[in-house]
């Protein structure tokens, strides 16, 4: 399992920004889980929430 760390914003505007490390097998399954979070935690829907960048952390 790789870790990946993801910057991005949320809510209807955008106006919440989140960065988010989590681990997974590659970055499809990272977004998913990232948009499961969010979603989840913030009552956001998928559409409303960007990730603006995603890369393998150190």
């Amino acid at each position: 399992m790789k870790v990946f760390e993801a910057n991005g914003t949320y809510g209807k505007e955008g106006t919440a920004k989140f960065t988010k490390v989590v681990k997974a097998e590659n970055e499809k399954m990272a977004m998913e889980y990232i948009y499961s979070l969010i979603g989840g935690k913030q009552h956001v829907s998928r559409r409303n929430i960007n990730i603006e960048k995603i890369e393998v952390s150190k």
